[in-house]
């Protein structure tokens, strides 16, 4: 899928106004298409909903006009409690943590039906006309979604409720990470496949020299998604080969080198500013193809649970088991592979890729620096750590495992602590696993 249209769904799930927008559409038609329907009906015949449900002029006016005043209100309510949970979230998880807050379903289905049904009332008590029949499956309709929407204002009250919680906050990132690490790593059998293939590409890789052409960047931000269809078809078009500096999540000023050309060919202009478009930039990271993204989100988390205002390290330890969880699946997935070709096997496009050792820095730097006086936090790194270690990394992910126990073992003997056996005996469990796994 295009790099641009991967982010414009984003957007469009992380939005307010977008699952709203549309159930107010769907409002509009059914306000002008059921009152017509009603008149098309033969109500005059004495059928079974007019003889259930027999409301008069003046009665229908009064209920269209009291649900719309109220779900109004209502919403209005909605939107208030809404406002409230993302500055209290914002304050205590960090202002990066909103965008999950903002593609939550529940949220935007809750205001989108609301103000639906308001619309809905409102278009519909502008079609009961004293001379033509009372819309009664309009007005039924009308009241049906005035329950439902009372039974949903009572379960977004319940939702709010659950996902201002440390958990529910945690989990809603995770959700984000793992189709992230998912969508960077391939499958293990598809990279045992291609794992032959990538050795040969990285050995033509070496042997390249220097390049005889770099494109720039003309604007600054985040890379927040690569096109590397793009790329791979301009350098297969142009029988060069493609080095892509920057990967998604790194930020990029003007003038700063994103591609370099090797080859003899020259990149027509056009073809130049394909490239330069391959790369969508935004004012920050997102989590589409940035598999950074999602664990910083939950270091944040972390590190201000272990600030001494906050004081809790519970929220800490429940971010590192995620992370862990998190680490583990990446752990049985391939590495990412850092050379595309041709479909005549060719060396095309070589890339900056995301590696199992980058991300462990990513997700225990900051926790072990900033859990250094809390035993707790840090036997819990070391059992993460453990866990990971366990599930059979290869040689630089596991010298950065064994290197942040290390760190964590040195940074608390600098504190006087009576636990520091308890610490030690964990640290000697990850060393024996290091030497059965060789």
């Amino acid at each position: 899928m295009k790099a641009w249209i991967q982010q414009l769904l984003d957007r469009i799930r992380t939005s307010l106004w977008f699952t709203p927008a549309c159930m107010g559409f769907f409002a509009v038609c059914l306000g002008i298409f059921i009152p017509r329907l009603n008149l098309e009906l033969d109500w005059e015949k004495g059928d079974l909903l007019r003889r259930w449900f027999n409301v008069s002029h003046d009665q229908a006016r009064l209920i269209l006009s009291t649900i719309s005043g109220a779900l109004v209100t209502v919403a209005g309510t909605v939107f208030s409690i809404t406002v409230v949970t993302l500055s209290v979230s914002s304050q205590q998880f960090g202002s990066r943590l909103l965008r999950a807050y903002q593609r939550d379903r529940a949220t935007q289905v809750s205001i989108g039906c609301l103000l639906s049904t308001a619309l809905y009332s409102i278009l519909v008590l502008r079609s009961v006309k004293t001379s033509l029949p009372v819309p009664v499956v309009a007005v039924l309709l009308a009241l049906v979604l005035a329950v439902l929407s009372m039974g949903l204002l009572i379960f977004f009250v319940h939702h709010v409720a659950y996902i201002i919680q440390a958990p529910a906050v945690i989990a809603m990132v995770c959700r984000d990470l793992g189709a992230s690490l998912s969508a960077t790593f391939p499958e293990k059998k598809k990279g045992e496949e291609t794992r032959d293939l990538q050795k040969r590409l990285g050995s033509i890789a070496d042997g390249l020299g220097t390049a005889h052409l770099h494109i720039s960047a003309h604007s600054e931000g985040y890379i927040q998604g690569m096109d590397y269809e793009t790329v791979l078809e301009a350098a297969t078009q142009s029988q060069t080969v493609i080095e892509v500096l920057k990967r998604p999540g790194d930020f990029h000023i003007r003038g700063d080198t994103l591609f370099s050309v090797y080859g003899k060919a020259e990149l027509p202009k056009k073809t130049i500013k394909h490239l330069q478009s391959a790369l969508s930039t935004g004012h920050r990271r997102t989590t589409v193809q940035d598999a950074e993204c999602g664990i910083n989100e939950l270091v944040e988390v972390a590190v201000r649970a272990l600030s001494p205002g906050v004081n809790d390290p519970f929220t800490a330890m429940n971010c590192l088991d995620y992370l862990g969880a998190y680490l583990c699946m990446a752990a049985t997935l391939s590495p990412q592979p850092k050379y595309l070709h041709d479909k005549d096997e060719n060396l095309r496009v070589i890339l900056r890729t995301f590696t199992l050792a980058g991300l462990i820095d990513a997700a225990f730097n900051q926790i072990r620096q900033y859990g250094q006086g809390s035993v707790a936090v840090s036997i819990r790194v070391l059992e993460v750590l453990e866990r990971l270690l366990k599930k059979g990394c290869e040689d630089p992910a596991r010298d950065a495992i064994l290197q942040h126990a290390e760190m964590v073992v040195e940074d608390l003997s600098q504190h006087c602590t009576a636990d520091t056996q308890a610490i030690r005996d964990r640290y000697e469990r990850i060393l024996a696993q290091k030497r059965f796994l060789g």
